[in-house]
């Protein structure tokens, strides 16, 4: 309901807060049914980047899709996505 704005609709999606070096930073992981849904959504974030409206990470495997604050600091962001990145299907 949160992500009404965005131009797909997730199966699945939850926001997560963490503590990063610029004080409380949120994220959120969003799992797609299609792939062609998560990458509008993908899309949606990096069109917001390049008109400097917003930044996010965006890091993607599979049917997942985190996306995470701009300003927390690229080291963290990266541990996020190698986190994702070794993550496997059950």
């Amino acid at each position: 309901e949160d992500y009404i704005s965005l131009p797909a609709k997730a199966k699945d999606a939850r926001r997560f807060t963490f503590t990063s070096d610029s004080g409380h930073a949120e994220g959120c992981i969003l799992s797609f049914q299609r792939r062609d849904d998560m990458e509008k959504i993908r899309d949606h974030y990096r069109a917001l980047n390049k008109k400097g409206k917003l930044y996010s990470w965006t890091f993607i495997k599979e049917n997942v899709l985190v996306v995470l604050q701009g300003e927390i600091p690229e080291a963290k962001a990266r541990a996020y996505e190698s986190a994702l990145k070794k993550l496997t299907k059950k």
